[in-house]
């Protein structure tokens, strides 16, 4: 028996080594809501407390030296977008991320002004 016919039962790609509540703690909800498209942006106080970080949330805070959307950063970092919610409300505790939520959509018509426009349409 080879050396290759042994090692048949592992992985060539394992994956991540560790999971995803090992990452947080085991906490699913965070303390602050995180939209999709609110973009982060890395503080002053992030780059003192880097030395003390988790690999993830330094890999999180290097990608948020410019404004990118929460949905950008669970990208980049390849976890899911739960996980990276918790890990921003970490980051957003200790004052190293700033969050711009998006506008909001109160400008758009009310419900009654659509209706409106739909029945002026069909009357066409």
């Amino acid at each position: 028996m080879s050396d290759d016919e042994g090692d048949f039962w592992f992985d060539r790609d394992p994956g991540p080594l560790v999971r995803a509540f090992a990452l947080t703690g085991g906490r699913a909800r965070t303390s602050t809501a995180f939209d999709l498209l609110a973009h982060v942006v890395a503080t002053d106080t992030a780059r003192p407390l880097l030395a003390g970080l988790a690999p993830e949330l330094r890999d999180i805070l290097s990608y948020a030296d410019r404004p990118v959307s929460v949905a950008e950063v669970a990208s980049h970092v390849d976890l899911p977008l739960g996980v990276v919610r918790v890990l921003l409300s970490d980051l957003l505790e200790r004052d190293a991320i700033a969050i711009h939520e998006p506008e909001s959509v109160s400008y758009l018509p009310a419900d009654h002004v659509l209706t409106a426009v739909i029945n002026g349409l069909r009357a066409l």
